[in-house]
């Protein structure tokens, strides 16, 4: 377990490499119309709670990801 660690250690990467932090670069990709679709699997799996995330997260599983895929010129699946 990392307990942070982890974290750490890529903002340290991405502030080296000039890099905006997350949340710079979340506040970016909204304004340009993004939408976060965090998968509800995953959260469940990981023991994430929706009060976990920030706001403004939406929610969906498989079927939403690729409902939503289908109708966009771009998709980030991470």
């Amino acid at each position: 377990m990392l307990l942070g660690a982890g974290t750490a250690m890529i903002n340290k990467v991405m502030k080296k490499n000039g890099v905006a932090p997350l949340a710079e670069m979340i506040a970016t990709a909204r304004t340009g119309g993004a939408r976060i679709i965090a998968c509800t699997m995953t959260m469940e799996l990981l023991g994430i709670a929706e009060s976990d995330l920030i706001e403004g997260v939406e929610f969906g599983g498989v079927a939403t990801f690729l409902d939503e895929a289908a109708d966009s010129r771009t998709t980030l699946f991470i």
